[in-house]
């Protein structure tokens, strides 16, 4: 082919490039299903931090059963009314049994016991027992206010060993390292402020956003047009998730008071590689499975447990063997990786190597099983041409 009717060829395709580009990108250019699908995803995500607006677990119901009634047990009782994660229940139970109701109910989460020889054996020196029951059926609530009110005892309890010490003729300067021997400083990197919502609000505006991305890209394919075109809208598609995985990041989150620690440039970068992989894997199960209904019933399947297997639920690395193999396969799992670095970290070049590591390896398997669902096709349809061959040339004979 001479060149020039190549080139004119090439320039010819260009236009039809933008068009089918700008189409997917304005989904379909604004019809209605699509937009209420948009629409739907918007509602869904703000929901979803809104429900994480306090980031931290505050005012926990806990019920102070005082069977001491000293000095020393208001004490205990007024130190943990000052705790911010806690908040004791003016409804006091009398009796352990009254308190396991106000549990099994879900009007408090925990009860502390102060038992009635309390202050006496504080007074004769000997070890003092408080006896804290914890609603574990809620693992979250469950190890804060366990958490909350351990420290607050440690505290009273420091407070008291000093005391107790003091009587005994020590200085202050040698009660109080008998007392604390130990301070140990915190200083917790990625997410400081130890906030639920803060590790999970931006894995699930992702999990979200890549469910959505998942039905547009079976719509792009599932289309008329070429390869071309097709081709075309599914990048329209990435640029359209990237723009809105950026207004998630950068809109919703603030809102609550989240924020992403690193360079925008990264995470456009991580977004579009995570999307391209995203269509490469959605191609790859249209060419192998090839039937829509099941291909549309595999991929909103894979695309809903993406999120347990990702790692944001459980660490990846307790995962069974198989598990982690599955995990590795599904494109959600890098995205997610290397968003929680980026959200929580100011991210320097090369932190996310293993990150696009994965990626790579994805893309490549992707492309494998593309090209072997394209082999495997081509011969079955070279094979059915042969056999009608061969059965026009016996009806000839014939």
């Amino acid at each position: 082919m001479p060149m020039a009717v190549f080139f004119k060829k090439a320039m010819s395709a260009v236009p039809r490039f933008i068009r089918a580009f700008t189409r997917s990108f304005l989904l379909d250019n604004g019809k209605p299903r699509n937009l209420a699908m948009l629409a739907l995803l918007l509602v869904m995500s703000w929901l979803v931090t809104d429900i994480y607006h306090f980031n931290t677990l505050r005012d926990i119901p806990v019920a102070v059963l005082d069977l001491d009634q000293s000095a020393t047990s208001r004490t205990v009782v007024r130190y943990l009314e000052s705790s911010t994660m806690i908040k004791v229940s003016p409804r006091t139970p009398h009796s352990p049994q009254e308190a396991r109701q106000l549990m099994v109910s879900e009007q408090i989460a925990a009860v502390v016991l102060i038992p009635s020889d309390f202050s006496s054996r504080l007074k004769s020196g000997r070890q003092a027992e408080v006896l804290v029951g914890a609603d574990m059926s809620n693992i979250l609530t469950g190890r804060n206010v366990t958490n909350a009110i351990v420290s607050v005892l440690a505290t009273v309890s420091a407070g008291i060993r000093i005391r107790t010490l003091g009587k005994m003729g020590l200085r202050d300067d040698d009660a109080l390292p008998r007392a604390v021997p130990l301070l140990a400083e915190d200083n917790f990197s990625f997410n400081a402020a130890r906030s639920y919502a803060g590790y999970l609000v931006p894995g699930l505006l992702l999990f979200l956003l890549y469910v959505y991305m998942t039905l547009q890209y079976l719509r792009v394919i599932r289309s008329e047009g070429d390869l071309l075109e097709k081709t075309s809208g599914l990048l329209g598609m990435i640029a359209h998730g990237v723009l809105l995985g950026m207004f998630f990041l950068y809109v919703y989150m603030p809102q609550q008071e989240l924020t992403v620690h690193s360079a925008p440039i990264s995470m456009i970068e991580l977004l579009a590689v995570g999307f391209l992989t995203l269509a490469l894997f959605e191609v790859a199960i249209k060419l192998l499975f090839r039937q829509e209904i099941f291909v549309i019933q595999v991929s909103v399947f894979l695309s809903m447990l993406s999120l347990m297997f990702s790692g944001i639920t459980w660490p990846v690395d307790m995962f069974p063997a198989p598990f982690q193999v599955v995990s590795s396969i599904l494109p959600f799992t890098p995205i997610a990786h290397g968003m929680r670095i980026l959200v929580h970290f100011p991210a320097q070049s090369g932190d996310l190597a293993h990150v696009y590591a994965l990626f790579i390896k994805q893309g490549l398997l992707c492309l494998s099983l593309i090209f072997l669902a394209l082999a495997v096709a081509a011969m079955i349809h070279m094979g059915r041409r042969m056999a009608r061959r061969r059965r026009t040339a016996r009806e000839n004979e014939g």
